[in-house]
């Protein structure tokens, strides 16, 4: 079986900050392919994982999928429900638009996805949370610096995984400071 650079990649940040633990529940947006549910069903613990997007993946009975965009307001309560109407100890984000040929259209796709993840972000992610997500090195823009206060710390991570001309950054935050 072939593992995907995405997996290696979940596999790094995890190993660094013991972000997936036993009985913890996770949401996983930007799912397809597969590759970050694929290293945290090997992980073998306890965990209760909803995974959200557009793309089909494989189905798998360790997991709740919903095919589905998750700016669709019409599946969070689907999405409490999953975890028995609780909020979620850790939100992962592998989105990523298409990639165009300017970077000045990128830049604006991408903040659009990231405002939106914001607002998930907050509506799921329980107090002490933590999330990761997938950034680009233009997300430094001053309208970040209200929600990444929310968090008692942040780390930026050029992955070894990466490709070396990427410009995909990690971002990860922890330990949520509120229950919005």
């Amino acid at each position: 079986m072939k593992i995907s650079i995405a997996y290696y990649k979940l596999k790094e940040i995890n190993e660094k900050y013991k972000l997936i633990t036993n009985n913890i529940s996770i949401i996983e947006l930007g799912c397809f392919p597969g590759g970050w549910t694929e290293y945290i069903l090997g992980l073998r613990k306890k965990i209760n994982i909803v995974c959200i997007d557009k793309k089909k993946i494989n189905n798998n009975k360790n997991i709740n999928f919903i095919n589905d965009d998750f700016n669709n307001f019409k599946i969070y309560d689907e999405v409490f429900y999953l975890n028995k109407y609780y909020k979620y100890d850790l939100i992962l984000s592998d989105l990523c638009p298409l990639i165009s040929k300017t970077k000045i259209e990128n830049k604006l796709i991408f903040n659009k996805i990231i405002v939106n993840f914001i607002d998930f972000v907050c509506f799921f992610l329980k107090k002490n949370g933590n999330i990761v997500f997938k950034s680009m090195d233009y997300i430094n823009s001053n309208k970040y610096i209200n929600f990444f206060s929310l968090f008692k710390n942040i780390k930026r991570e050029k992955l070894y995984s990466s490709k070396k001309k990427s410009s995909e950054l990690y971002l990860i935050c922890k330990n949520f400071l509120y229950d919005l």
